[in-house]
């Protein structure tokens, strides 16, 4: 993914997207390790930083790891960590002289209290923290803001908008009950701020109040925040949040508009990026029983897949996204989806794939297993794969296409 060319494709607004670094195994599932990107008009943000490589003191844990690609993510000006526990600064070393903005009193017990975090990871060389003691204004209308509970150390960075404010929350709460019934100083600091989205680390969507609807695109808030009265000059900049949402539905009932991206995002990935000349819409998509699944950001459909239904076996495939969206874990997140809809569908079935070779490693990580030789399909080398009725979903990462 190129997002410094989504940067200046939304040059007049402020964008937060996530990105999937790792799955932590924890009471048997997975959970996302999840980093976020602001995109600004004044700079580029990263918080927090997940972790690039294994360690024993982590390994109960059972990582896996899909760490960031710095070509992919493009030009970063500075990195917040919301805490220094190991799962928020093993990217750290990748940012040398980027000022990385800190708490100060976290970044005391990260360096002195025994058992906090995996001290190299705090302290890479070429490491630039600049500490704060409270809040601090990082860009106009993004504020850092202690929030002490996860760690007494803990700040959030808070986007203020003209809708209220949208928050990137760290381990400030790990699951949403602890929003919905906040128990510590930053819980409730959250809650106070009436937010309109929360972005946590370990969740792939934000936290949003129940009776509030998704927001697309908001107005600015002005820079001194909330109430604050507006400035003379040019417009305050439009500020936006990016939501990814999947979407499942069988041919007949998706809007035309719709299915017309979704197949044109095949295409343009299986005939045209592939150079594959070959029926991509082949009629299977009208099978009884098959559905397709997609997500989409801003009317943008970004990445697709579909679902056969056969009597032996489910069956994935036309697994793409787009080319701007790659390194964003989408892929997976349809993945992972799409296998529990197999198994909702057809929990005593296994689910077959034609995966492209070079993506053998990829599916095994959803649990795919080679079970023949490789053969060639319209130029391209392909396997095929199976998994087994009942597997549960492994760890994910991010793909560019495979067809079926």
């Amino acid at each position: 993914m190129d997002q410094t060319d989504g940067f200046h494709a939304a040059s007049a607004g402020v964008i937060v997207t996530p990105l999937h670094v790792a799955d932590l195994a924890v009471e048997g599932e997975a959970m996302p390790v999840c980093v976020h990107v602001i995109e600004h008009p004044d700079g580029r943000v990263l918080v927090d930083t997940g972790f690039t490589e294994l360690h024993p003191a982590v390994e109960d844990m059972d990582p896996r790891l899909f760490p960031l690609d710095l070509d992919a993510l493009g030009r970063i000006d500075a990195v917040v960590n919301t805490h220094l526990h190991y799962d928020h600064v093993g990217g750290n070393h990748l940012f040398p002289g980027i000022p990385i903005h800190v708490q100060t009193r976290e970044l005391h017990d990260a360096r002195t209290a025994p058992d906090y975090t995996i001290p190299a990871w705090v302290d890479p060389p070429g490491i630039l923290y600049v500490e704060h003691d409270g809040p601090h204004e990082l860009l106009p209308g993004v504020r850092l803001l202690p929030a002490p509970g996860h760690t007494p150390g803990s700040q959030i960075v808070v986007v203020d908008t003209a809708d209220g404010p949208v928050v990137i929350a760290g381990d400030s709460a790990v699951w949403f009950g602890e929003l919905d019934e906040p128990t510590t100083d930053g819980q409730r600091l959250i809650r106070s701020l009436n937010p309109v989205a929360v972005w946590l680390s370990h969740t792939h969507e934000p936290w949003r109040p129940k009776s509030a609807e998704a927001v697309a695109d908001v107005s600015a808030e002005p820079a001194g925040g909330p109430g604050a009265a507006p400035s003379e000059g040019p417009a305050t900049p439009e500020y936006r949040v990016r939501v990814s949402e999947i979407h499942r539905a069988h041919v007949a009932d998706i809007d035309p508009v719709a299915l017309y991206r979704i197949l044109w995002l095949r295409v343009s990935v299986f005939v045209v990026e592939q150079q594959a000349a070959y029926p991509e819409i082949d009629g299977r998509d009208l099978e009884p029983g098959a559905e397709l699944m997609w997500i989409v950001e801003d009317d943008e459909v970004l990445a697709t897949l579909r679902i056969l239904c056969g009597d032996e076996a489910m069956r994935i495939g036309r697994v793409a996204t787009a080319q701007a969206a790659r390194g964003r874990g989408l892929a997976a997140r349809l993945m992972e989806a799409a296998i529990e809809r197999c198994a909702h569908l057809a929990r005593d079935l296994p689910i077959d794939l034609d995966a492209q070779l070079q993506l053998e490693q990829w599916y095994g990580r959803f649990g795919f297993v080679r079970t023949g030789d490789a053969y060639q399909e319209d130029g391209i080398p392909h396997i095929p794969m199976r998994r087994s009725a009942g597997d549960d979903p492994d760890a994910q990462t991010s793909a560019a296409g495979a067809d079926a």
